[in-house]
């Protein structure tokens, strides 16, 4: 018995705060980078904190001590998605035709390197999120079509009909994020042996078309 009370007196105590990890120092990069591989390639609601925590090698109660929350991780996770994926805009000032390029290519582009992507941002964080990151998601996408109303008044201005800036945001964030999600409808299509990565082209190519053709100011 006294061996065993001196064996539990000399067991090492836990000071409170961070859970025990073996790589602690690096804990909060490895999960926040083990969600965002996780969530390229998985629905948002098939990711779950155990399989965040497995992947980056770390204690699961370490999702809670650095980043307070499940939606905090996942809004940290879409901020860096985009930080690393994000392409850049064209120089200023920009016509019609490369602004509408920038961004269903920009569009396209996310949506393909992240394919749930809004429905994390959707399901997770607008609706799911707390009340600080649904802020958070409301400020990003107010931003969002902020930049394109100033630019659409300041640098393209009458080249295009009026058009509220929120709905061409959304429309060319539809129709690009539906044709991602949706590939499992829409590859068996095509024609046999069409490659992916062509159709892709194609469907940009024609997209940006579809938006030039309805924007440009056509002549009295």
């Amino acid at each position: 018995m006294a061996k065993k009370q001196g064996a539990a007196q000399q067991k090492p105590k836990r000071n409170p705060g961070r859970p025990f990890s073996a790589d602690a120092s690096d804990a909060r990069e490895a999960i926040l980078q083990a969600a965002c591989r996780l969530l390229k390639d998985n629905l948002p609601t098939k990711v779950t904190n155990s399989m965040i925590a497995r992947e980056a090698g770390a204690d699961p109660a370490l999702i809670r001590y650095y980043f307070g929350d499940r939606s905090s991780l996942l809004l940290a996770a879409v901020e860096e998605l985009m930080k690393n994926i994000r392409q850049p805009a064209p120089p200023s000032p920009m016509d019609i035709e490369s602004f509408v390029s920038w961004r269903v290519d920009s569009t396209l582009h996310f949506a393909r390197m992240a394919r749930s992507m809004q429905r994390l941002m959707v399901d997770e964080l607008a609706e799911g999120g707390t009340a600080e990151v649904r802020e958070a998601i409301r400020v990003r996408n107010k931003g969002l079509v902020d930049r394109y109303a100033s630019i659409l008044k300041s640098q393209v201005g009458d080249e295009i009909v009026d058009v509220d800036p929120l709905f061409l945001h959304v429309a060319i964030l539809g129709v690009c994020e539906f044709f991602t999600a949706a590939q499992s409808i829409i590859l068996p299509l095509a024609e046999a042996g069409t490659d992916p990565v062509e159709l892709a082209d194609r469907y940009e190519a024609f997209v940006i078309d579809l938006f030039l053709n309805g924007l440009r100011r056509r002549p009295a």
